[in-house]
């Protein structure tokens, strides 16, 4: 396509278009993010909807390389049985694959989630400018356009998937004291012997002088807090004119945008400090970020926590004064899932491996171990429809990638610390009828040391949000205005 002309969705109907943007999408479960975003889409939608897929990497090179592995992702499923099979049965003309894989639109943006420059810069391009893929993608089968000064109309769903660990290594000898003391399956799902650098900082602003002296915190923020909730936390709100909806715009699905933030199920109560949020001082600063993302996402639609949250999700004013539908936030998290966010040896990562797979045959529901079993609960919440996401209340859920011992992934409710199932007192005997599945029953897979919500936790929790909440946005002025401002 050329500057200037109509992209190739603009023959589909409003409703026919989905646009969805995931971050940190070169590897590991975003890539595998990507991949399972395509293969549900053609899956579920109709022969005439259109697919736009943006997603971000910290270089060129690694843009390049992802839409690479999407594209051969892509050819491979357009000529695969399946979905040849159910659309051969939808359309009155004979099958072709190129058809469907015209169907599905893949760019790529470069994105430092610990860089505020870059972060309000690519923002800004999105909301108001034109975006292109990198030059020189290596061929494959198909050719393709070359999505050069494409402008995005709307997001749909973004999935912020983006981060880093923070481990520098194990505790060899803790591990073995937690094996022994509760057993293989609870050590490799919960576990509390990886150690982290403590204290690591980055600058917010790499590209210009200090101003202070670093050692006071006014010009750095903790790493793994900038990665994994910070940058995103700014960077959603930045394209918010992207994910806010007209009042009255029936043909636009899905009728809310999502917000959808990769947590983990390791986050635990006791992983967060309030008075250090960006866990300069703790000892598991990733879990902390984790638990982080919790909060905020499952009370981000609590009317106790919207006058603290407000200043965020108000989208800038619009010039004929229509009033916006607000933007919904939901948590997924991968499950336990062999990537290379760790540090191990090939040697140590073969038995690594290896051993999550005893563990998912012996019952676990949360060994995914692949990317791409790990990518179903953050795909469902992109892909699902408003009436199904509505009825089963699943802004009040984390949601976690599951599977059987055959490898059968599924969505299933995951517990928080203080907060349950859904935000209410119940126990783990009130179920559903779909959750009395022996893999959706909410005991399996349950942490040794949970106990059931009570009302004063549950305010508690409530409380947690509304200060987190409070504290992140007076950090995004903060930093807004010296953004802006400098």
């Amino acid at each position: 396509m050329t500057a200037g002309a109509p992209p190739p969705w603009a023959e589909a109907k409003q409703h026919e278009q989905h646009f969805s943007l995931i971050t940190g999408a070169n590897s590991g479960v975003g890539l595998a993010i990507g991949q399972r975003l395509v293969d549900d889409f053609l899956n579920t939608r109709s022969p005439s909807s259109h697919l736009v897929v943006v997603v971000t990497t910290r270089s060129v090179a690694k843009s390049r390389a992802t839409l690479l592995a999407l594209r051969k992702h892509l050819e491979a499923t357009v000529s695969s049985p399946k979905i040849s099979t159910r659309l051969s049965g939808c359309l009155d003309a004979p099958y072709r694959p190129v058809s469907a894989l015209r169907r599905v639109h893949l760019l790529s943006i470069q994105l430092d989630l610990c860089d505020l420059e870059n972060i309000y810069g690519l923002a800004d391009t999105l909301v108001n400018g034109v975006i292109s893929n990198p030059p020189e993608i290596p061929a494959t089968k198909y050719s393709y356009p070359p999505y050069s000064a494409v402008r995005l109309s709307r997001i749909d769903s973004v999935i912020l998937n983006a981060g880093i660990g923070g481990w520098t290594s194990l505790d060899w000898f803790g591990m073995v004291r937690m094996l022994c003391r509760s057993g293989l399956t609870e050590t490799t799902t919960f576990p509390d012997y990886k150690i982290s650098a403590v204290g690591k900082t980055t600058r917010g602003l790499k590209t210009r002088p200090t101003g202070a002296d670093p050692a006071s915190g006014k010009t750095v923020l903790g790493e793994v807090f900038m990665a994994n909730v910070f940058g995103h936390y700014v960077f959603a709100h930045e394209i918010l004119p992207l994910l806010t909806r007209m009042d009255g715009s029936d043909d636009v699905t899905p009728r809310h945008a999502r917000i959808i933030w990769q947590s983990s199920i390791e986050a635990m109560g006791y992983h967060l400090d309030p008075s250090d949020l960006q866990g300069l001082k703790a000892r598991e600063p990733y879990e902390s970020t984790k638990r982080l993302t919790d909060v905020l996402a499952l009370t981000s639609n609590l009317p106790s926590v919207q006058r603290r949250c407000q200043s965020y999700f108000a989208p800038p004013p619009r010039a004929d004064g229509s009033r916006v539908r607000p933007v919904k936030m939901y948590v997924a998290h991968p499950g336990i899932v062999v990537t290379t966010i760790f540090p191990l040896h090939w040697f140590l990562m073969f038995w690594y491996r290896f051993i999550m797979y005893v563990v998912r045959w012996v019952g676990s529901p949360w060994h995914t171990v692949v990317g791409y079993a790990a990518a179903v609960a953050s795909v469902w919440l992109a892909l699902e429809s408003d009436s199904i996401l509505d009825e089963t209340r699943a802004d009040r859920s984390k949601w976690g990638s599951a599977c059987d011992r055959m490898g059968i992934d599924c969505c299933k409710r995951t517990e928080v610390m203080g907060w349950g199932w859904e935000g209410k007192v119940q126990d783990s005997t009130n179920e559903t009828d779909r959750e009395k599945r022996r893999i959706l029953r909410r005991d399996l897979g349950r942490w040794s040391g949970s106990k059931d919500v009570t009302k004063e936790k549950l305010q508690e929790f409530k409380v947690l949000g509304a200060d987190c909440w409070s504290e992140m946005e007076s950090l995004r002025l903060e930093w807004d205005a010296r953004v802006k401002g400098a």
